[in-house]
Parts: C-alpha cells; structure tokens; sequence
C-alpha cells in the first residue's frame, strides 16, 4: 500500500461516516509508517566512539617506539663521543708519562733524587689516569642507563600490551558473537511483527471497503426505513446506515493495528539499537587489531636496541677496565716510589713500570706519537746499559704499536 492509496482510503472511508466512525487521524498516521516501515528499520545512528583503552595503548605504543628509536639513534654519537674523550683524557695522560720518563733521564740511581718533583709529577700522572677512568666509566653509564630504558620499556609498555590487547581481541570477538546472536533473533521477531503490522492495515483496508460498499447500496433504503421505524435519530446512531455493526469491528482492527504497530516500533528500536552496538563491536574491533599489529615492529625495534646495547657495553667494558688497570699500574708506581726509600726504587723499576703503562694504554692509533716518545726517551736516554727486563718490556711495546695501528681509529 503506497500513501496515494492510503489517502484516497481515507477520503472514501471518512465520507459518510459520523461521530466514532470516522477514522482517527491517528491511524492513518499509522497506515502510512507502515507503508516505509516495512522491510529493515531505518535510523539515523551515531558514529561510535573508539575504546579508550585502545586509544591508550595505541599511544602507549607510539610513544615506545618513539623512545626506543630515539635511543637507538643517540647509541653510536654517544659512544663515539665517549670514546673519543676518552682517548683525549688518554693522550693528556701521556704525556704525564713522558715527562716521568724525562725525570729519571740519565744516571737517575745515582743523583740526589727530587722527590718533590718526582712526588708531582706522580701526583699528575694519576690523576690524569684517574680521569680516563671517569670518562670510560660515565660511557659505560650512559649506555647502560640506556639499556635500562630499554628493558624499562618492554617490561612496562610493550609486554603488558600484548596482554592487553589479546584480552581485548577475545572479549570483543565474544562480544561481537553475543551480539549477533541477538541481532539473528531479533530480526525473526521483527520479520513476525512486520507480517503482522502488515496483516492489520489490510484488515483496516477491507473493512473500510466493505463499509464503503454497504453505504452506497443500501444508503437510500435503510435511510427510509430508519425515520419510519426508528426515528432520525437513530439514522445518524449507528443506525442502518451500518447494518452490519462493521464499525466496530474497524474499531477492534484499528486498536489492533495500534497495537502491532506499536510492538513494531519498539522491536524496529531495539533491533536498531542492536545494530548500532555490533557497528561500535566492528570500530573497536578494527582499532584493536591495528593497535595489535603495532607491537610485532615495536618489539622488533626493542629487540635490536636491546642487542645494540648489550653489544656496546661489551665493547665499553674492556675500555673501562682497562683504563681501571692502568689507573692501579700509576698507582703502584706513585705508591712503591713514595712508601720506599727515594733509591729503593730503581730506574729500572720506573722503566719498565713506564713501559708497561705505555704498552697497555695503546688502545687506538691516535696515542701512538705519545708512545712512541715515550719508549724514545726511556731507551734513547738511559743512560747506561738497558737492562733486560727493559729492553723486553720495549719489544713488547713496539709489537703493540705494530698491531694498534691496523685498527681502524676512534676518531677516524
């Protein structure tokens, strides 16, 4: 039934009719919703909002993965920068060394020592050394401060994530199920009530017709009839004029119709409403897995930094143990130079002690002038016959610096 007919049913059926046969606004009101009613609900349905804990964890993860590329980015600058003053605080080092070596020039054993000077010089040189070892030391830090920031990070982001968001998956996939179970049954029990919205305006139709009918064949008659035996009053009182009492039941099947309609409004809500909730299911759901396909490279990303830094304080660590060790070796020499009798402690003790931290602080190419003028001075001018020990103490020297300068500089 299109509107065209429904309005030209109720021009035809409102003719004639008087008092409470007349059809109620209403109704028609109602005829014509079931003429768009019919079929799927139609609503005007909000866009649903995403899951704030989706949009949560979506930042939490960006920013992780901000933090975790920011890191990786300053790994290398920062240990290139630590390396590099430590070489620098190395180099100034050094050349405490030289002038050690320069102090015990000559016939150092049998000359008046100056231990004041000796005392200075030694006093320089360690905290020269001591210096190296801060440097190393703070490298050594800082990346590993990094390297807690990375676990930090998969510890308190990136693992709880993954549980998050897998939780989030399920209990939205079930929701989602739940829903559409719903949705199945819902729409069995609209499709009933639309025949039955349906099986009622044609039950108003027909009556309306047959109302109509009945009017106009037996209108003249009955009129008649009615003011012989009944009265004028009776012709305009559910008289004659509907002699099949038809009125009442067009009321029944309108109070019946009211009644469908009504049951159908409200399952046409509620079934929208049903929609509406699976649509919010499909948005969340949506966000949830590219919040889910965040964490393979977030992780990746973790993962490699994780490894950078570990490999990085690998290497930082013999670094600083090694400036901790030459450190001790400028210690022991200020200690057994100092403690002892000023001529307990040979030159060919200062030499070789010399020599040694010479040999051990060759750890890139750039101190090789400094060692270089280091072992010159000690075996140039000695002074005498070069002991053994310190003849051997200056080959092992010479194979370092052979090696060292095949390694690729710091600064290069």
């Amino acid at each position: 039934m299109d509107a065209l007919t429904v309005m030209n049913l109720f021009s035809t059926t409102n003719m004639g009719l008087v008092g409470s046969s007349q059809i109620n606004p209403a109704i028609l009101a109602a005829l014509f919703g079931i003429v768009q009613a019919i079929g799927a609900p139609i609503s005007t349905q909000r866009i649903p909002e995403l899951d704030g804990n989706v949009i949560a964890l979506q930042n939490k993860l960006n920013n992780a993965g901000t933090q975790l590329r920011g890191i990786q980015d300053s790994l290398s600058p920062i240990v290139y920068q630590c390396g590099k003053d430590v070489i620098d605080k190395l180099e100034m080092a050094m050349t405490r060394l030289y002038r050690l070596a320069v102090f015990i020039r000559g016939d150092y054993d049998n000359r008046e020592p100056d231990t004041a000077q000796r005392d200075e010089l030694l006093k320089q040189a360690v905290q020269a050394f001591k210096e190296v070892e801060d440097r190393a030391q703070g490298g050594l830090e800082k990346v590993s401060q990094l390297h807690a920031q990375v676990i930090e990070i998969e510890n308190m982001v990136i693992n709880p994530a993954k549980q998050d968001i897998n939780l989030l998956l399920a209990n939205n996939d079930n929701e989602l199920r739940n829903v559409q179970g719903q949705i199945n049954n819902a729409e069995k029990g609209f499709s009933v009530l639309q025949n039955s919205v349906k099986q009622q305006s044609q039950a108003v139709s027909r009556l309306h017709d047959k109302i109509s009918s009945s009017r106009d064949a037996k209108l003249a008659s009955d009129i008649v009839f009615s003011i012989l035996t009944l009265g004028i009053g009776n012709a305009i009182n559910k008289g004659p004029l509907d002699p099949f009492n038809l009125q009442r039941e067009l009321d029944e099947a309108n109070r019946l119709l009211k009644d469908a309609q009504k049951k159908y409004d409200e399952a046409a809500s509620e079934l929208d409403k049903l929609h509406l909730k699976r649509v919010t299911l499909d948005t969340r759901l949506s966000a949830a897995k590219q919040t889910a396909a965040l964490i393979p490279g977030v992780s990746t990303l973790a993962d490699t930094t994780n490894t950078n830094c570990i490999m990085l304080q690998h290497q930082f660590g013999p670094l600083k143990e090694k400036s901790a060790q030459l450190l001790l070796s400028v210690g022991k020499i200020q200690s057994d130079a100092t403690v002892t009798q000023a001529l307990a402690y040979s030159k060919k003790e200062f030499a070789v002690g010399l020599l040694e931290i010479c040999k051990d602080s060759l750890m890139d190419q750039a101190l090789l002038d400094e060692a270089t003028m280091i072992k010159d001075e000690v075996m140039n001018e000695y002074g005498g016959l070069v002991p053994d020990e310190v003849q051997e103490m200056a080959s092992e020297t010479s194979e370092r610096m052979s090696l060292i300068v095949t390694i690729p500089s710091i600064r290069a």
